[in-house]
């Protein structure tokens, strides 16, 4: 049994381990579709454009560090993105100093902020208001206008889930 993988691509060597048979030369990587006719549902699940899709664990201080453009007072770490391989999905902790915040803009994307610690308030171009603290969930569709403010002199911490449409 296999106890631990390589990160990101696996060969079908793996498939050898697992199953006892290649129908391919040592290191060759073979696409999703003639995969998918040779060995079924299996391989269609776990294989995309010559790669297997597999788990991805970003520990605590992992990450990159950047600021958001349109924000002031605030550095994020990104965790997941399409840099880091995902396909659609970008997953971020944003930090905003007293005083920070975002201008009013819209985005293309859907967006879920999740309170993490402090107070943000989150404004819409209409004036709606949603004051966001520790574990409130506040979700954001495409195209929506708003801004953000930190409330208060304490800093302020959200999860920032980001969905690039098709």
């Amino acid at each position: 049994m296999i106890r631990s993988f390589p990160p990101h691509l696996y060969p079908v060597e793996y498939f050898v381990l697992l199953h006892g048979a290649s129908p391919l030369p040592p290191g060759e990587r073979v696409g999703h579709s003639s995969l998918q006719q040779s060995w079924g549902v299996f391989w269609h699940i776990l294989i995309k454009r010559e790669e297997v899709i597999a788990m991805k664990l970003v520990k605590k201080g992992q990450g990159e560090v950047e600021a958001a453009k349109r924000h002031f007072g605030q550095w994020g770490i990104r965790q997941i993105s399409p840099k880091e391989g995902s396909q659609r999905l970008s997953v971020a902790v944003s930090h905003f100093l007293p005083q920070g915040g975002a201008e009013m803009y819209a985005s293309p994307t859907e967006r879920v902020y999740f309170g993490i610690s402090g107070s943000l308030m989150v404004k819409g171009k209409k004036g709606d208001e949603y004051l966001v603290e520790a574990g409130d969930v506040l979700y954001i569709p495409p195209g929506e206008e708003r801004s953000i403010e930190t409330v208060g002199t304490d800093p302020a911490s959200m999860l920032v889930v980001i969905v690039k449409l098709d």
